[in-house]
């Protein structure tokens, strides 16, 4: 996967005379537009506490309760310990208390004493049972996946009660859990309790609450909206505030049905409606968990099970969803260990714990393992369906993308009328890319359910997007997917760096990993859809093995080529290790094999790294891959990319490509990590690491004297004596107000007084620089860029400062040290493009022009470059097509892009054409000196104007 990692705003400076200015609509505006210099210390200095996630709260202790109503109040409030202590004692003595009774077992349960609650909806009352009791009995038969019991408990009350809709709505529940969603029973039952609802007699929120499982055992799309409206009437009228076990009953059940549509924010807005009133609710908690861990918040998803674990320590669901996070980790063996101890012995049909057993043995190739756990799992409900989609997200996350095809394909044999299985199969096959078959399965999914956001909008962005704004283009060996408008524009680069890319990686694996399908999206949203179903994915790519999806270069935020090296560089690793390397060495393997191609493609987020690692939050080399699995943010994110693009680079130039080649077959073969790399680089892991740790201080170097600008108050008290915050501070501040000789001035100090280094020198360059003292803000910018070579800020404004002198050399010797370090940024790539071909500088015009072409395409001046370097090769017509193009997506007031566009039109032998663009261009003032000279020749003589004649 390629991140969507780096703004374009982390160089601080503008460029004078930027050609982006030209920057059309349908692109957003490049940074150095919308900012002149930056004397705030920005991105570079601060990585803001909250960055880190934090753990899980810790709970606090139980108060005791003294009387009756305090004890109900406890189960309510989170305190069920206290309310149980209570209870037991009470009920001893009122046995004939329901309510307590109930209350004392519904606290247990809270807290996981499952058998003491068995106890206590018995003991003297078996003669005779309430209503209440047999349903509380149920419902913790249930929780234990004890189907007999619970429905004895059930039969028994109806014999007493048969009209009751409460009732029939459990029984009916039951039944379709249990695999009798279609059995004579279960359908009379459905019918019944739509007959009470039609003629008003489901009244009370209990009853609201069986007809909402009605029409859940519908077991269709319009069963679900059914659902939520009565859900929805069900809460108002028993308000969750109030806390009663109904209450908690039907929120619970319409996050459920939320979370099952892949509506997670609903999902968790819901729950939010217990924990607002207790929140310690184990139940909710755990719900909680599965919402995170729906969409990969591994971080989210342990804090929130280990919470719902203080309460009750036997949350089969809580401890699912942590044996879910182990193996996604990579920590198989902990995985089935927690399933096998801690959810099994409580649920022994516990469905997500056997998917993760399922998926554990699908990973190291254990077909009797996996087949054990999947007849468990339809051996109590044999449509099971849940088991067969959870056990495929999961390999999804492993990222076994064949194996969860074939999961999901035995499945829609089994289950061809599931419509989650169904919907699961169309992204396993996309992922895949089986369109048609998944075209299929998406119609089969829609017609049981039109209320599944994935098959909503996986079928939308194909009928709506991909068949209308989208084309296909095949060649040998490659298929690719382009947006329709401007495809004849942009294809040739596309193709272009495709092939660049496979020949490279071909000849360096000695793998040819066959047709690859390349898919190029637009817009984020239809990358997210077509990707994962959902349109927020926060990447700029995925690589399933030979599929690849991507976000194009449409909005001049990201370099094309880099994200195609980077993400067909996984398809080998993938090919190599049978999809089984871990994330972080791929990732870091990607991040090197792009390094290797373009240096400029490195991360350049040295000053991300050394910020975190002098705060200690990076993390060991060891644990790299949590990095990855828990961050919670982009930032955090971004650090783990940065770390394994160090990490694999180390490793890379310390022992070679065939040695890693060696190690990812031995991923594939079931091998880890610490036995891998102790057999094939010698040494342990904690050796390496530590090795690599003082590879990459080397590396990163001394950037002088940082600014602590610590985000906690107790590290602001410990800055507050350093006279250097104080001289840096007044420094901000005074440039802050433009005062800016001052502020040199107390940058000066700051230098002298032991404050040197990178972020001194870029102050005072900066603030020299508005003073307009060009010659010691460059002396400055240097001495920045000696603290930190491969910094783009000082060469950002280097480039500035040249272009105020109009030394076109200067500047342009500037700007191609930029483009050496920095691939993703236009602006600097667009200014190269206009100085060197006013000065007819061809190999660093078609260098700058490339990188123009890889991050903005369709930028007018991309276009007008391309058009200007097809009419030097002959090719006429493709110029005048390009040029028009250019035309087409001109704005106002671009001069550099006229410039360019004139030079073309006059190399294609378009006088009028040329004339027109040249005086346009000539009369903004910011025109570099040397365009105008190329341009004045093209231009209408000065002065002269025609006289028109009748």
């Amino acid at each position: 996967m390629f991140l969507r990692a780096r703004a374009a705003g982390l160089l601080g400076a503008t460029l004078a005379c930027s050609v982006s200015a030209v920057t059309p609509p349908t692109q957003p505006e490049a940074v150095a537009d919308r900012a002149t210099l930056r004397v705030a210390p920005g991105s570079f200095q601060t990585l803001p506490e909250q960055a880190i996630a934090p753990g899980p709260r810790e709970r606090p202790p139980s108060a005791p309760v003294h009387d009756r109503a305090g004890a109900l109040a406890a189960v309510r409030a989170g305190n069920p310990e206290a309310a149980a202590e209570f209870l037991a004692g009470h009920v001893r003595t009122h046995s004939e208390d329901f309510e307590a009774r109930l209350a004392w077992a519904r606290a247990l349960v809270h807290i996981g004493q499952f058998a003491a609650a068995h106890t206590a909806l018995r003991a003297e009352i078996d003669a005779q049972p309430p209503i209440a009791i047999l349903r509380a009995r149920a419902r913790l038969a249930r929780r234990l996946g004890q189907v007999a019991p619970a429905e004895a408990a059930l039969r028994q009350a109806l014999a007493r009660q048969p009209t009751h809709i409460g009732l029939a709505g459990d029984l009916l529940d039951l039944l379709v859990e249990s695999g009798r969603r279609r059995s004579r029973e279960a359908i009379e039952l459905r019918d019944g309790l739509y007959d009470a609802f039609d003629v008003g007699r489901a009244r009370t929120a209990d009853d609201l609450l069986a007809v909402a499982r009605a029409t859940l055992a519908r077991g269709s799309g319009g069963g679900f909206h059914d659902a939520n409206m009565v859900l929805t009437d069900a809460e108002a009228l028993e308000q969750p505030s109030d806390g009663s076990a109904l209450a908690d009953e039907i929120v619970l059940l319409h996050a459920r049905i939320f979370l099952e549509k892949y509506a997670g924010n609903d999902a968790s807005a819901t729950l939010a409606l217990i924990l607002e009133r207790d929140p310690w609710h184990p139940d909710a908690l755990a719900a909680m968990a599965n919402v995170a861990l729906r969409s990969m918040q591994l971080r989210a998803a342990s804090r929130h099970a280990k919470e719902a674990l203080q309460v009750n320590p036997f949350h089969a669901d809580a401890h699912a969803v942590l044996a879910h996070i182990a193996l996604v980790e990579g920590r198989g063996n902990s995985a089935s260990e927690r399933v096998d101890q801690h959810v099994l012995t409580v649920h022994a049909h516990h469905t997500e714990g056997l998917a993760v057993v399922a998926a554990a043995a699908i990973a190291r190739d254990d077909k009797a393992g996996y087949t054990s756990a999947r007849d468990r799992a339809l051996e109590a409900h044999a449509d099971n369906g849940r088991f067969f989609t959870a056990t495929g997200e999961l390999l999804n996350m492993l990222h076994l993308y064949p194996e969860g095809g074939a999961l999901l394909n035995d499945a829609v044999h089994r289950m061809p009328e599931d419509p989650y299985v169904q919907s699961a199969y169309a992204i396993s096959q996309l992922q895949l890319g089986n369109e048609t078959r998944a075209r299929e399965a998406l119609a089969r999914a829609w017609k049981h359910d039109r209320f599944n956001e994935r098959t909503f909008n996986v079928r939308a962005l194909y009928i709506e997007r991909i068949e209308r704004a989208y084309i296909d283009i095949d060649r040998p060996g490659l298929k690719l997917r382009l947006p329709r408008d401007g495809h004849e524009l942009v294809a040739p680069s596309f193709f272009s760096a495709i092939e660049a890319a496979k020949t490279g990686l071909d000849a360096r694996y000695g793998e040819n990993p066959g047709t690859l399908r390349i898919e190029v999206f637009s817009t984020p949203e239809d990358f997210g859809i077509r990707t994962t179903g959902t349109p927020t994915l926060g990447a700029l790519g995925v690589c399933f093995g030979r599929v690849i999806t991507l976000v194009g270069p449409y909005d001049g935020r990201h370099n094309f080529d880099q994200v195609v090296w980077h993400e067909l560089s996984h398809t080998y690793a993938i090919a190599l290790s049978r999809g089984r390397v871990p994330r972080w060495f791929t990732e870091g393997l990607s991040e090197w094999e792009s390094y290797l191609a373009d240096a400029s493609w490195a991360r350049d987020n040295a000053g991300l790294i050394r910020r975190a690692k002098a705060r200690g939050k990076l993390r060991p080399f060891a644990e790299i891959e949590l990095a990855f699995l828990r961050a919670e943010n982009p930032l955090m994110m971004e650090i783990a990319y940065t770390h394994a693009a160090y990490a694999m680079r180390y490793i890379g130039e310390t022992y070679g490509i065939e040695k890693i080649k060696v190690v990812l077959r031995g991923y594939g073969h079931g091998g880890t990590t610490p036995q891998l790399f102790k057999r094939h680089f010698g040494d342990s892991l904690a050796a390496i690491g530590q090795a690599f740790d003082g590879w990459l201080d080397r590396t990163l170097g001394d950037v002088g004297w940082v600014p602590p600008h610590a985000a906690t108050e107790r590290a602001s008290r410990a800055n507050a004596g350093d006279p250097r915050m104080a001289l840096y501070r007044r420094a901000l501040s005074l440039a802050r107000d433009r005062a800016f000789v001052p502020a040199a001035q107390q940058a000066e100090r700051l230098v002298a007084q032991g404050g040197d280094g990178f972020a001194a020198r870029m102050l005072l360059a900066r603030t020299l620089a508005r003073a307009n003292k060009p010659e010691l803000a460059r002396r400055h910018a240097e001495r920045a860029r000696a603290f930190d070579p491969i910094a783009a800020e000082p060469l950002v404004l280097l480039a500035e400062l040249h272009a105020g002198t109009g030394d076109a050399e200067t500047e342009k010797r500037a700007l191609e040290s930029l483009l050496a370090i920095d691939a993703m940024t236009f602006d600097p790539a667009a200014r190269q493009v206009l100085l060197t071909a006013a000065t007819e500088d061809d190999a660093r015009f078609e260098y700058a022009l490339k990188r123009a072409i890889a991050i903005a395409p369709l930028h007018p001046l991309a276009l007008a470059g391309a058009a200007l370097r097809a009419a030097k090769a002959g090719e006429r017509q493709r110029s005048i097509v390009l040029l028009n193009a250019a035309q087409a997506r001109l704005t106002p007031g671009p001069a550099g892009t006229l410039a360019v566009i004139a030079l073309a039109h006059s190399m294609v032998g378009q006088a009028a054409q040329a004339r027109a663009a040249a005086d346009r261009a000539l009369r903004d003032p910011k025109l570099p000196a040397t365009a105008r000279e190329r341009l004045r020749p093209i231009a209408s003589p000065t002065g002269k104007k025609k006289v028109h004649r009748k």
